[in-house]
């Protein structure tokens, strides 16, 4: 059995629903909250043989984050071994990190409240929706958009805030620490949630909201001069 055949396996055995229309699965989206009269979004999974995505899955909602099957079997319950090309004898990456009790966690959630239909449309100008700033946390500080960057724990410890239209006016916001070097990566829990898959690596945030919009996963930092930052 190929590649695309395993994947197709996994998705219709582990996904309540699934159909297959070509190469793309579609099914009733298992991860979306499950409220009384509110019926889920579709996730649908990419099993086409000829693209560096096959194996990805997202839900149309947007109401988590998609991946690949590893991923998809972490939020499933699935055991590892099996997922398609799971390799028992492979060391997970782990960083020697001690991340600090305080963070940007509640701040954030301010921001996001302080965004108004003229922050969307900035974005919708470029073809960036609603749903997609959202989905990114983007919030706004009554004259800079902040983008917060999330770590592996879950918790943002700095956040770029950047002027609308120009990006050359812009600072960290947060713990100095996280204002350098390996952190200074936007979205980079996708990482994880790719593995065993590809992404798009952009420079600029808002390059990376086009991807999203997309359906395409990613990260980015936030210049071209920063792109030696992520290693293969």
């Amino acid at each position: 059995m190929d590649r695309a055949d395993e994947l197709k396996r996994f998705y219709l055995q582990n996904t309540p629903g699934a159909k297959m229309e070509g190469t793309l699965l579609k099914a009733p989206c298992p991860f979306c909250a499950k409220e009384k009269g509110e019926k889920p979004g579709v996730m649908v999974a990419y099993l086409d043989p000829e693209s560096f995505f096959m194996g990805y899955f997202r839900c149309l909602n947007r109401c988590k984050p998609g991946g690949f099957t590893p991923h998809f079997a972490r939020m499933m319950g699935i055991p590892p071994q099996n997922v398609p090309g799971h390799d028992p004898d492979r060391e997970p990456f782990v960083q020697n990190i001690i991340f600090p009790t305080k963070n940007l966690n509640l701040e954030l959630k301010k921001f996001r409240s302080l965004m108004t239909e003229n922050e969307y449309n900035y974005f919708k100008g470029f073809g960036v929706s609603r749903s997609v700033v959202e989905a990114m946390k983007v919030g706004y500080n009554g004259r800079y958009l902040v983008y917060p960057y999330f770590q592996e724990d879950g918790n943002c410890y700095a956040a770029r805030c950047v002027l609308p239209d120009r990006e050359e006016d812009s600072f960290w916001h947060g713990d100095e620490t996280f204002f350098s070097g390996e952190f200074r990566i936007f979205n980079r829990q996708e990482i994880e949630r790719c593995e065993d898959g590809a992404l798009f690596i952009t420079d600029g945030e808002n390059n990376l909201l086009t991807l999203k919009e997309l359906g395409y996963p990613g990260i980015s930092v936030p210049s071209h001069g920063d792109l030696e930052l992520v290693s293969a």
